[in-house]
């Protein structure tokens, strides 16, 4: 199953559409821009912040990965960030 997690990012004009295959069978998961607060491009480590790839939680939120050190944070208006 680990060869088979595809993660799909798209951008639209309303906002961040997230889809992490095979978890998000019926669709994507969306992050309006009215809805965020705040996002920026940054480093991070998998392994210490979040326990490694996946769809994992942390001290800094929800993270969405399959590979890499680099990606972008998102705060909502609510305070949830990933």
């Amino acid at each position: 199953m680990f060869f088979s997690m595809k993660l799909v990012t798209e951008v639209h004009d309303d906002g961040i559409y997230v889809r992490f295959l095979p978890f998000h069978v019926m669709g994507y998961k969306a992050y309006l821009f009215a809805d965020i607060a705040e996002a920026h491009a940054r480093a991070f480590r998998p392994i210490i912040e979040y326990g490694g790839w996946g769809i994992k939680y942390g001290n800094g939120g929800m993270s969405y990965s399959v590979s890499g050190k680099e990606g972008f944070k998102i705060v909502l208006k609510d305070k949830k960030r990933f």
